[in-house]
């Protein structure tokens, strides 16, 4: 299950809202509300927003820079044998 699957499963629960009332409040059918809490859809984020909003919730994402790519030894610059007795 996706994080905002979880989440957004637990924010309907915790207001004890049926699936067909956030369905209602969002514009969608119970259905695909179902589909989105099981991780079965992957919504784009204007429906996790209009889900979101439909339970007074806020959206918080973070970007974090990417980890560097790890040294691959296959791919270090080649060295010639003499450069390894120029020094």
């Amino acid at each position: 299950m996706s994080w905002y699957a979880d989440r957004l499963k637990r924010l309907r629960t915790d207001q004890r809202m049926s699936q067909q009332q956030l369905a209602d409040r969002s514009k969608m059918t119970k259905a695909y509300v179902g589909q989105v809490e099981r991780g079965e859809r992957k919504p784009s984020f204007d429906v996790v927003e209009r889900i979101a909003a439909a339970l007074g919730a806020k959206i918080y994402i973070s970007l974090e820079n990417p980890e560097p790519p790890a040294l691959n030894p296959k791919n270090k610059p080649k060295t010639s044998i003499a450069s390894r007795f120029n020094k």
